[in-house]
This record gives structure tokens, sequence and C-alpha cells, in this order.
């Protein structure tokens, strides 16, 4: 009796194995999900952000699942590698783009966890007036005769179909944004280590010109009593603490370091990188300038929070919006977390 229920079990055992592997063999060898959107943007920024890696942390569905991923990239930035902070592997994703084929197809290798490798690309159409780009996004995979991955092929679509449209959804939004602020040249510069003597002030809106004209006079005065050298054209910063209230910085560049004083302190700006935009006309167009910078920030960590100065050149200050006046909007590509100066600053 008990060899029977010995060989019973022993032929289920092997009917279930049969069954399993007979029916992993109908299952699909590879897997594929597409998914498109239109964008209302122009090829040529479609493709700008989907080149730049550095942009993903804004848009990328896989990275995105956890906020707290620290991305690395390698030097040539073509790929990434992202790992969270409560995670135990090695790294949680690595992303690599492999190739690009004139404007219109850009190739990309992909590993997330313990999921099978994709391999896939984003196929980018322009519409007939060149307005707007069509992108087709698809991820693709072989899963051989592995058993578990011809299921997870076979279920790829819902699995990865939903991170795809949500990621497809955010790009959109960043690449109409960035669309919109194409016209605003911005640039990377490496400065030195620099000292600001500045003065920190709080003032209403409506006097907001004159507080920031009797700070630089302060600074200025301060240079001249103390036999300092000025080193920079002025510059100042401004925070909304509500809708009629700013608190202002306002500073200038001192070739030698000094004791603070009254109400002049001293900041040491470290030797860094900052993204600049040049704006010329009148002072209240200048916010275009800063929210084509704060786009650009996303490129550097949804959570960035770089402090934003407003270089005046030939010294001219700002008396009034209608001011003509010539400005260097500039921040810090952040390494740390900074104040929040470029947030505030979208509110006025």
């Amino acid at each position: 009796m008990a060899q029977k229920v010995i060989r019973l079990i022993i032929f289920l055992i092997c009917s279930i194995v049969i069954i399993f592997i007979l029916v992993t063999l109908l299952l699909p060898s590879t897997g594929k999900v597409v998914k498109e959107t239109y964008i209302q943007a122009g090829k040529k920024t479609v493709l700008s952000e989907l080149t730049t890696l550095e942009s993903y942390s804004a848009w990328y569905p896989w990275i995105q699942i956890d906020p707290t991923a620290k991305i690395s990239y390698n030097d040539k930035l073509e790929q990434m590698s992202w790992l969270g902070k409560k995670s135990t592997a090695a790294v949680d994703g690595q992303y690599r783009l492999t190739g690009l084929d004139g404007d219109s197809v850009l190739h990309f290798e992909f590993v997330y966890r313990d999921t099978p490798p994709f391999e896939g690309a984003y196929i980018l159409r322009s519409s007939g007036d060149t307005s707007g780009t069509t992108v087709v996004w698809y991820i693709k995979m072989n899963a051989g005769f592995t058993p578990w991955r011809r299921f997870y092929a076979a279920m790829l679509g819902k699995l990865t179909g939903p991170l795809m449209e949500a990621g497809l959804n955010n790009l959109k939004i960043i690449c109409e944004k960035a669309e919109s602020y194409s016209d605003i040249p911005i640039k990377k510069i490496e400065v030195h280590k620099t000292y600001l003597a500045t003065v920190t002030d709080t003032a209403l809106q409506s006097q907001l010109y004159r507080a920031l004209s009797k700070s630089f006079d302060s600074i200025r005065a301060f240079i001249s009593d103390n036999h300092l050298t000025a080193e920079g054209e002025p510059r100042a910063q401004f925070h909304a603490l509500n809708n009629h209230t700013f608190r202002i910085n306002a500073g200038i560049p001192v070739k030698q370091k000094f004791t603070p004083r009254g109400n002049i302190q001293l900041i040491v700006s470290p030797a860094e990188s900052l993204l600049v935009a040049d704006y010329t006309g009148d002072y209240g167009g200048v916010q275009h300038t800063y929210l084509a910078l704060s786009h650009l920030a996303t490129r550097y960590g949804k959570t960035a929070s770089p402090v934003v100065w407003e270089i005046y050149e030939d010294g001219e200050i700002p008396q009034s919006d209608t001011s003509y006046c010539h400005i260097n909007v500039c921040y810090a590509v952040p390494q740390n977390k900074k104040t929040a100066w470029l947030r505030s600053l979208t509110k006025r």
C-alpha cells in the first residue's frame, strides 16, 4: 500500500513537471510592449531630453519607483545606474544608450533588479509642420527556454505598460516646457572660490527696488571703509516670504577675506559649476529666464534646491520693472541640498 502511495506521488509530481514544461513551451519566448504619445515640441527638443541621462530622474518610471535612489553616471554620460537607500542589491537598475539612427531612433539596454534584461528604442516622428513629435517607446526581452522568464514575457504588457505610460506622460510635460524655453541659451561654466560681502534685508514688494539699492550702498561703503577690493559685478537673491514680502540677499565679490561687521556678512562660495542664462531687456521680463533654469534643474535631480543669483552686468542695478538691464541669472549645480531660492523665485 505504501509503495502505491509513493508511486502515485511520484507520478503526480512528474505529471505536474511535464505539464509545467509543456505550458511554458506554449508561452512566447519573447515579450514586447509598445506605447506612444504625442508631444507638442520639436524632434530636437525631445531627442535632447532622451539623450540627457541627467534629466531621467524627472520622468523615467523605474527611477521614480524609489525617490531615495542615488544615480551614478559613467564618464561619457551614456550609461547610468541607481540604488535606493534601503536596497540590499549592488544596484537597482542599469540603463545604457546603445546607439542613435539619425535623429529618429534612439536605442537602449536596461536591467532592473531581478527582472530579465531588456532592450528597446524610442522612435521619433515629426508632425507635418514639425512643431510636434510622436514618440513611440518599445521594450522587448528574450525569455529563451527559462520557464519563469517565459511567464514574465507573457505578462510583460501588464507589468510594464502602466509604468511606460506614466513615463511618457512625464516626458511630455518636460519636453513641452523645454520647448517654451528653447529661445533662452543656457551654458555651464566653472568658477573659482569667491568671497562675497552681503547684506540681508526684508522688504515689501512695493519697496523692493529701494531696499535693493540701499543694501548695495551699505556694501560699497563697507568695502571702501575697510580698504577691500571689489572683484566682480553686484548680485542678488530673492526669497518670497509671502505674496507681499521678500527677503533680499545682496552681495558684491571682494578679493580679500574679511571679518563680518554690523549687518555685513561674509559668504564663501566654493569653486563649483554654474548654469548661466543671459538676459537683456526690461527687468520685469527676467522671470521667463528663471523658469527656463527651473526646468533645467530637473536634469540635476528633482529634489535639487540650487542657490540662485542675479548678476548685474556693468553694475546696473534695476530700479523698477521697466529698467533696461543686462543680467546673468545663474545657480550652482547642486552637490548637496541648498537653500531653495529657485523655487521661491518662481512666485515673483
